[in-house]
């Protein structure tokens, strides 16, 4: 009971010194998970599993890049939420080390790459995070997920940051495989904005994007000459699960989709 009554018939608190022994426990219990931060040596260790798994998610597995920039950002002060979080990633990649990029020969040599973005998903800064992934031989060759560093007014303009990340990627490409002697026949940027395609092949002054600044608009250059920008259903986007956490079924058709399968059931 945490209250009697003295003789008076008034309430005297008589847990108050009971409680005062473990008070530092009680405020910890109150305390949102995403709000206690780790001790040095959690922290140490979350940083060294973030940094492992960043390898990962640059070289060959596109798949966890997501989860590897949203870790990558609480390096300076983690909490007990980002620790459960990193060893969750753990345990996907425990499951799916079989898991592999699948190529195929080709003689298109063709480029597709795909970009995409999702809108003021940090509510922190409101900032939204951008990713792209090209593919040759019907497998991924190079992907990126990565927080914009401007803030988008809506959902066309940092789709049109994106773009313009993926483009700059795309040229850098083409001039690679000129010096491997392997010229490319087509080079094709899918994109699930139709406003941002628009913004992108235009070149006059609009309200919508006085604002932008002009390295961005880079892109209006290149777009029907480098390469061609053609729109996609958001459903066939293959750079989906580089900006947004899915549900597991919708995780497994992206994976599929960009053809990351496994390798045992492959060779089987």
């Amino acid at each position: 009971m945490p209250y009697n009554s003295n003789r008076f018939g008034s309430p005297i608190n008589i847990s108050k010194h009971s409680t005062k022994a473990i008070q530092p426990e009680l405020e910890m219990l109150q305390k949102n998970p995403s709000s206690i931060t780790l001790d040095r040596k959690a922290a140490t260790h979350y940083r060294s599993i973030v940094g492992k798994v960043l390898y990962l998610s640059n070289t060959i597995r596109p798949d966890i890049s997501y989860t590897v920039s949203q870790l990558s950002k609480h390096l300076k002060q983690p909490t007990i939420n980002d620790l459960a979080a990193a060893k969750h990633l753990i345990r996907y990649i425990a499951g799916t080390t079989h898991h592999g990029i699948i190529y195929s020969k080709t003689k298109k040599n063709v480029i597709e790459g795909y970009c995409d973005s999702s809108w003021t998903d940090d509510y922190e800064t409101s900032t939204s995070t951008g990713a792209y992934i090209f593919k040759y031989a019907n497998g991924a060759i190079t992907w990126k997920s990565k927080i914009q560093s401007n803030v988008s007014l809506s959902t066309a303009e940092s789709e049109y940051y994106s773009a313009g990340s993926a483009a700059k990627e795309l040229i850098w490409l083409d001039e690679l495989f000129n010096e491997l002697g392997i010229p490319l026949k087509e080079k094709i940027l899918y994109c699930d904005n139709q406003s941002t395609i628009c913004m992108s092949e235009r070149h006059g002054f609009h309200n919508r994007t006085k604002h932008i600044r002009r390295q961005w608009h880079f892109i209006r250059s290149h777009v029907g000459k480098t390469f061609k920008m053609v729109y996609l259903p958001t459903d066939k986007m293959k750079a989906d699960f580089l900006t947004k956490g899915l549900a597991p079924l919708s995780h497994q058709n992206m994976l599929t989709l960009n053809n990351i399968i496994d390798m045992r059931k492959s060779n089987g």
